[in-house]
């Protein structure tokens, strides 16, 4: 006893001729699957993905509320990295440098990263002073920057 796919499979393969339904979907969009992508060299419009992802934009109110959680749950998803190199002992001194200084950092680099598709990062050491702890001093700092304030050279 044959099921109902089997039979629809049967009806529906002689109709496409020789070629099969690949043939078919080759025939109806040949030029569609060669171009590049529509968008593939236009600017990002940053304010209206920052007004998509707050919901404060005046056109854009009634869809904007979806963009905040889907971002922010990739984000949830993607998690903070972990260092894999030889040396165990540098290992644990960089996972615990990106867990205890650079997780908040780390996550607004990818929100931004794609909310934005742009994102700039800048990695410093700062100087020795009595507002920063040794601590600190050795894990590095990060900054992101917003790609409208800054130019690259």
């Amino acid at each position: 006893m044959k099921g109902p796919l089997t039979y629809i499979a049967e009806m529906m393969v002689p109709s496409f001729g020789t070629g099969g339904l690949r043939s078919v979907f080759k025939w109806g969009s040949s030029d569609k699957w060669t171009r590049a992508p529509i968008f593939d060299k236009t600017a990002i419009n940053l304010d209206l993905c920052r007004q998509l992802y707050r919901n404060d934009g005046e056109e854009v109110f009634l869809g904007g509320g979806f963009c905040r959680p889907i971002i922010d749950r990739c984000v949830e998803f993607v998690g903070m990295p972990t260092v894999s190199i030889e040396d165990e002992e540098r290992d644990n001194e960089l996972n615990d440098a990106i867990q205890k200084v650079w997780k908040p950092v780390l996550q607004e680099m990818y929100r931004n990263a794609m909310r934005d598709s742009k994102t700039i990062v800048r990695m410093w050491q700062p100087d020795l002073t009595p507002l920063v702890t040794e601590e600190e001093r050795e894990a590095c700092c990060i900054s992101i920057i917003d790609p409208e304030r800054a130019t690259i050279v």
